[in-house]
């Protein structure tokens, strides 16, 4: 490495020291916080897990579900976002940049469509308030599971494609290691356009239609 770019390397590298360890910083707030947060939200959501009518025990256990999910990111997700700015490339290793991104994906998905199935049940309290909820433990579990496997459908490519990659060394850089989704663009597209198309617009359409219906409903 030539002595100019030596030279600017050092000055760079105090500055991009003290970011990292704000990020850091900041991971490390939200973890406290989430841990916080989401245990008080846990007590909060439990004591009505044995309620009686039909319609608030499946919220009950989807609220449940949405902050157990929330809770595993934070647990399983932020400590590792922590670490990895410590350092100036990736160094917890091949399996945790994986598991890592994957957990990620499915978490936020899993998160997702439980908002997505409360704010349906919602609108089939609105729009039939005689219908009758099956709200048994075992449909619970069920519907939470569901939610789950469906979170967990869209991390396949995080389990196929996420890895430590070797950026090469450059003048102005030295040889870093980062955890990358290695996907050509064209791959990247089709992923997440398939990704929008099977897993957003369902249920973005479903949310519209509802939310038209309960609109039409008030209005007439």
């Amino acid at each position: 490495m030539q002595p100019n770019a030596t030279f600017i390397t050092q000055l760079t590298a105090t500055p991009e020291r003290l970011l990292r360890l704000v990020f850091a910083g900041v991971c490390g707030l939200v973890l406290l916080v989430g841990l916080a947060a989401n245990g008080l939200t846990l007590l909060a959501v439990g004591r009505g897990l044995g309620t009686p009518h039909p319609l608030h025990a499946l919220t009950h256990s989807l609220m449940m579900n949405i902050t157990l999910s929330d809770l595993f990111f934070v647990a399983c997700v932020v400590p590792v976002l922590l670490l990895s700015f410590l350092q100036h490339d990736w160094w917890l290793g091949p399996a945790i940049c994986t598991i890592s991104q994957a957990t990620n994906t499915a978490t936020m998905f899993c998160t997702f469509y439980s908002m997505v199935a409360t704010a349906l049940l919602c609108h089939m309290a609105v729009a039939q308030p005689d219908m009758a909820f099956p709200a048994g433990w075992g449909t619970c579990l069920l519907l939470c599971g569901a939610m789950w496997a469906l979170g967990l459908t869209a991390s396949p490519p995080n389990w196929l494609f996420q890895r430590v990659a070797v950026e090469e060394e450059t003048a102005w850089a030295p040889e870093t290691r980062a955890c990358l989704l290695l996907l050509s663009p064209a791959g990247t597209s089709r992923s997440f356009s398939l990704l929008g198309a099977l897993a957003f617009l369902p249920c973005m359409l479903g949310l519209g239609c509802s939310f038209s219906h309960v609109g039409w409903l008030l209005w007439t």
